[in-house]
């Protein structure tokens, strides 16, 4: 099998690609190299510079579309790249497959922003509730306006983004969903929850609630974490992802357009991650909470992975704790590399300050 990967320098692009390079079939990527705290070495796949003429002369069996800028905070005051890179990106990769009459398959990467907060169940109303835009550490039934508690979350119900970064994701799947559905072509989109790598670089304050928090270990003074610390994440390794991506490019699907969960179904507090990776790189540093709430972050996040387990034979290899510690023994390997004088956390923070998301 010929799979072609849009995005394929990135830290998903790289894991599919090793997986299907390990499972012998010929892999190619383009990128545009935008991540600047991508260590681009080693890269697996044959890069493609002209992908238009690749996709004319080659034919790929698989396109994967993991091109996209990736960060719902910095989405909310970057909107114009972000519309332009995410949605309009993937417009022309549409339009030309239009054009030379692509015949074989697309798999989308997606996201849970898609969900926004999630489904709650209010119990003054007695009704499943879906609250939009919190500005308080717990969110609010948009129906009768009280506090709905942590306790009464449930998975994720509806489509609800409430940052730019998940509006593009959802308009992704739309564009695609009508593509598919118009021409015949099959699209596999897999909203992904929270990915972590087991060699991201934990320089990057943008993307990876993993590395974010090894950098505050590294190269802050505190851990100091949003809200009050027990907000949650459904945390999934990019291998796991890996494998849901390769078990998505050999099923024949009754329908054209089909979307996936990608999760662990397994949810965890900040604050306890914040814990336990802060024993396992010795470094203990007291935890702080700021209790101000950035805008577009959702307080829960939890798939739903019986979809994946029944059509893609799909089992977690990497739970919570065992891949926490994989990942801070990387870090304690490369301590050199990811210790430094500058708090790059911090500066992209006072961005987001300044520009009243946080």
């Amino acid at each position: 099998m010929k799979l072609f990967i849009f995005g394929g320098a990135g830290m998903i692009g790289q894991a599919i690609a090793k997986e299907h390079l390990d499972k012998g079939d010929e892999v190619f990527f383009h990128d545009n190299f935008s991540n600047t705290y991508h260590e681009y070495i080693n890269l697996k796949g044959e890069f493609v510079k002209d992908w238009k003429q690749f996709i004319k002369e080659e034919k790929p069996d698989i396109i994967s579309f993991q091109a996209s800028l990736v960060s719902v905070g910095q989405s909310q005051y970057q909107i114009e790249r972000y519309i332009n890179n995410n949605i309009g990106f993937l417009g022309n990769v549409l339009q030309y497959l239009l054009d030379v009459n692509y015949l074989g398959k697309i798999i989308h990467a997606s996201s849970m922003s898609i969900y926004g907060e999630g489904t709650y169940f209010c119990k003054e109303c007695n009704q499943l509730v879906f609250p939009k835009f919190r500005k308080e550490i717990h969110p609010i039934c948009p129906d009768c306006n009280n506090t709905l508690p942590d306790s009464s979350f449930l998975l994720p119900l509806c489509d609800n983004p409430v940052s730019i970064y998940g509006l593009t994701k959802q308009t992704q799947e739309k564009m695609l969903e009508i593509f598919s559905n118009t021409y015949n072509i099959p699209v596999t989109s897999l909203r992904y929850f929270s990915v972590f790598s087991m060699d991201g670089n934990p320089l990057n304050p943008h993307t990876g609630v993993l590395s974010i928090i090894a950098n505050k270990i590294l190269n802050s003074d505190k851990i100091e974490l949003n809200e009050d610390g027990y907000q949650t994440r459904d945390l999934i390794c990019d291998i796991d992802v890996a494998r849901v991506h390769y078990s998505a490019t050999k099923i024949n699907e009754k329908y054209i357009y089909s979307m996936y969960q990608v999760g662990n179904e397994e949810s965890c507090n900040l604050w306890y991650i914040s814990l336990l990776m802060s024993q396992k790189l010795n470094n203990k540093k007291e935890i702080v909470f700021n209790e101000k709430v950035r805008k577009g972050d959702v307080r829960h996040s939890l798939a739903n992975i019986t979809k994946i387990q029944n059509k893609l034979n799909y089992t977690p290899h990497f739970r919570l704790e065992p891949g926490i510690n994989l990942y801070c023994q990387y870090i304690n390997d490369n301590r050199k590399l990811f210790t430094l004088d500058k708090d790059t956390c911090s500066e992209a923070d006072k961005l987001l300050k300044n520009k009243g998301i946080l």
